[in-house]
């Protein structure tokens, strides 16, 4: 029976329009996709920044003990020199006064207290010798170059951090899109379909058989595509969708 060509026209219709709405959906749910994407890139910026920032206290921290290691040793030290110039400085100041005395002891014109007090002083002078003026500090004291560090394996590993390849773990699930989500939205693309007609409306997948044919774009309808209008059209829109052209019709 010869097909009208209103009815063929109206088969074409029905096409472009499950096709518009398919696209459409398509559509929505790339811009759902896109605003899922820019939320995860956020997500993941903060997550970044925290963690560089958490690095970036465990170095304060460090250098802080390091540097109070270093301000104590030489605390330390500087303190014990100074103890040694202090005692230096008292036996120096000892030592003059004795000269002074021992010269003013010389000009004494009586011999008899000359020779009282150059005894006292030969005393005190045989006496001062003696002190011992061996504490200094070894040589190389002043050195402090063993709280020098290497850094340049640490410096390595901060050039080359890298983002894990290896899912996160719960305790970072904040990250972007796990696979299975990024799954789930591929074939939720995949598998729309065209929207089922209100009541009254004409629906290609009510009125026609599903297509056997593998890889088909179109299983609701193309079976029935025999006008050679409507199937024009349904291969033009294939076309524009980049889509398999079924030639089962």
């Amino acid at each position: 029976m010869p097909v009208s060509p209103q009815s063929e026209l109206s088969d074409g219709i029905a096409m472009l329009v499950a096709g518009n709405d398919r696209i459409q959906a398509i559509i929505t749910q790339m811009e759902e996709i896109c605003r899922t994407i820019e939320e995860n890139g956020r997500r993941q910026k903060q997550h970044l920044g925290l963690r560089f920032d958490s690095l970036y206290s465990i170095l304060e921290e460090r250098k802080k003990e390091l540097l109070q290691s270093i301000a104590r040793e030489q605390e330390e030290k500087v303190q014990r020199v100074r103890g040694l110039i202090r005692q230096y400085g008292d036996h120096l100041e000892a030592s003059s006064k004795l000269v002074e005395t021992a010269i003013q002891a010389m000009e004494e014109p009586q011999m008899a207290v000359y020779l009282q007090h150059s005894k006292e002083l030969l005393k005190k002078i045989t006496d001062m010798s003696k002190v011992s003026m061996s504490s200094r500090p070894e040589p190389g004291y002043e050195n402090m170059d063993h709280f020098s560090i290497n850094v340049d394996y640490v410096a390595e590993m901060l050039r080359t951090i890298e983002f894990q390849t290896e899912p996160l773990g719960e305790e970072e699930g904040d990250g972007p899109m796990e696979g299975s989500e990024a799954a789930a939205d591929e074939d939720r693309l995949d598998s729309l379909e065209a929207p089922e007609a209100a009541e009254g409306e004409f629906s290609l997948r009510q009125a026609v058989p599903g297509c056997a044919v593998p890889g088909c774009a179109w299983p609701w309808g193309c079976r029935a595509v025999r006008p050679e209008g409507a199937a024009l059209a349904m291969q033009g829109l294939c076309a524009m969708l980049r889509t398999p052209w079924c030639p089962c019709g």
